[in-house]
């Protein structure tokens, strides 16, 4: 299943990953570093998939297959029983070096564990689509269902789907899902981590950000699977391992808790129509909002945002009209400075 596709190996055959570590951009690292700023547990996944590709030493000039990566990593890793030096398949193979010892090991558990999960040929398939901070995206799916992702997000899925197989597709950061409806009643699953949300035929909103995961039913009906993962198990009684919710209902799901409450949908699936919809809204997830949807680093004084709730309509999704209704609501001073956010209490900045 997507969820168990190991997280070096995802990264290894991220475009955006590759292009970084090749031929960085103020872009590309600024979208790393972000990405890092939400994901801490990955920093020695990154790493060691950084490393792993500069130790294989591509030619900067010529392109390289990303499955080539793992043809090399393959051929490298036989050599672990066949002694003896194995080039790199390339036109300037004198430009490249072996690898050391520490990566002939880690070529051979990468293949090791693609073999072991199928993924050897389900991997270049992989369709992916991604957004950047600011950008949302319209994508159709194989079965004519269609995703709208939210900005500074990812969906992947495989480009073919089996009529005798559950339809899966894997999503981090956030999406508002319209399924169609399989005659045989196919399944369709949408992969957060631990957690499957299991649908029919529906809409609904998914938010999976800050290790949490947000569900919002706008209509139909979804249930929601956590049982493998054992961490949860341990947190949450067994009663609650599978959950059914109905439209208008919001599910907030974590390692060690889960909430369940009715909602305003269109608070939560706005954002589709370009549009911000806050109800009572803790300023606190309004500035996470800024943050995981602009990749601006927002500064404020906890105790000025503690206990603080916003309400507004904001047309356009206008991040400046908003940072101006914030402003006034709260009687605040809000400046900007490349990509961070400063926020205090005009009555401390005027003294």
């Amino acid at each position: 299943m997507p969820q168990d596709q190991p997280a070096i190996l995802r990264l290894l055959m991220d475009d955006r990953f590759s292009e970084w570590i090749h031929h960085p951009t103020p872009e590309l690292d600024h979208y790393w570093e972000q990405w890092l700023l939400h994901h801490p547990e990955e920093q020695s996944v990154v790493e060691q998939a950084r490393q792993t590709l500069q130790h294989l030493d591509f030619n900067k000039s010529q392109y390289i297959p990303r499955e080539s990566i793992l043809a090399i990593a393959f051929e490298r890793a036989e050599s672990l029983e066949n002694p003896g030096s194995v080039s790199v398949p390339s036109q300037e193979s004198s430009n490249h070096r072996a690898l050391p010892r520490y990566w002939y090991r880690v070529a051979a558990a990468l293949i090791g564990v693609a073999l072991l999960v199928g993924y050897w040929y389900y991997l270049p398939t992989d369709q992916v689509h991604t957004t950047t901070y600011g950008e949302s995206k319209n994508i159709v799916l194989p079965d004519g269902s269609t995703v709208i992702l939210n900005a500074n997000s990812e969906l992947r899925y495989e480009q073919e789907w089996n009529e005798d197989e559950p339809r899966q597709v894997t999503l981090a950061g956030e999406a508002f899902f319209s399924v169609s409806h399989q005659s045989d009643h196919q399944k369709f699953i949408v992969w957060t981590n631990a957690l499957a949300i299991e649908v029919l035929g529906t809409e609904f909103n998914v938010n999976h950000r800050r290790n949490e995961t947000e569900v919002m039913l706008q209509q139909g009906s979804v249930r929601l699977d956590w049982s493998a993962d054992e961490h949860v198990n341990s947190a949450i009684p067994d009663t609650v391992r599978h959950l059914t919710i109905e439209p208008g209902e919001l599910v907030v799901f974590s390692a060690d808790k889960l909430t369940r409450k009715t909602v305003n949908p269109d608070v939560y699936s706005a954002w589709t129509d370009n549009e911000w919809l806050f109800e009572q809204t803790p300023l606190a997830e309004v500035i996470a909002m800024i943050e995981d949807n602009y990749g601006y680093h927002v500064v404020a004084p906890e105790a000025l945002v503690a206990d603080k709730v916003f309400t507004a309509e904001i047309h356009d999704a206008d991040l400046e009209l908003l940072l101006t209704f914030l402003s006034e609501s709260f009687d605040l001073t809000i400046t900007k400075h490349e990509k961070t956010i400063n926020i205090q209490n005009r009555k401390t900045t005027d003294v």
